[in-house]
């Protein structure tokens, strides 16, 4: 009897020792991922990361090869004609939504048919920026007004949209004071929907 009872003691401490084993070797691993974790994130840089820093570092304060500008301009030639003029200039300095969505019934005859437009108006100029953010609620009233007098079939092409971008372009220029007109420097559709 004096052996089942050390048996049975020896059991219980067997099965809580394993137990122990376990939690302990989980919580080794789990440090040791959260370490690993840290170093990977906060670590020295990688060197394939590092060489392409430095590429771009030169790339940057080199002049222009003759290999370069061609590059430059064959990528310029295959822009849309919209784009190549709005390449050159005053760099942007934020890009500003026109509110959320503009949805509206145009005015075609035939058919119930809507348009849901967002805008981005690419702006130079900070004062120019704060003003039209101040002035968005006229800006949108006008550009729901254009919107609802345009048809489905004159939307549909390529040039049609970018004579509505040449118009809402006009229309915020517009909005702003004199001095400031050119601080916006283009229209762009982040969504252009037709049913």
């Amino acid at each position: 009897m004096a052996t089942q009872a050390a048996d049975a003691q020896d059991a219980p401490v067997k099965k809580g020792g394993k137990k122990k084993l376990i939690i302990i070797g989980a919580l080794v691993l789990a440090l040791a991922g959260g370490g690993a974790g840290a170093w990977f994130l906060l670590g020295p840089k990688h060197p394939e990361k590092h060489a392409e820093e430095d590429d771009e570092e030169e790339e940057a304060s080199a002049p222009a090869k003759k290999s370069d500008v061609t590059s430059k301009d064959e990528r310029k030639e295959s822009a849309t004609p919209a784009r190549k003029d709005r390449t050159k200039g005053k760099k942007v300095l934020e890009y500003l939504s026109g509110d959320p969505t503009y949805t509206v019934n145009l005015a075609d005859e035939d058919a119930d048919r809507y348009l849901q437009l967002g805008l981005v108006f690419e702006m130079t100029d900070m004062l120019a920026s704060n003003e039209i953010k101040e002035r968005m609620p006229a800006l949108r009233s006008d550009v729901l007004l254009l919107l609802s007098a345009k048809r489905s079939r004159e939307l549909n092409t390529l040039e049609g949209k970018e004579r509505l971008a040449e118009e809402i372009l006009a229309l915020a220029r517009r909005t702003l004071s004199s001095k400031l007109r050119k601080g916006v420097k283009a229209v762009d559709f982040s969504m252009f929907v037709i049913q």
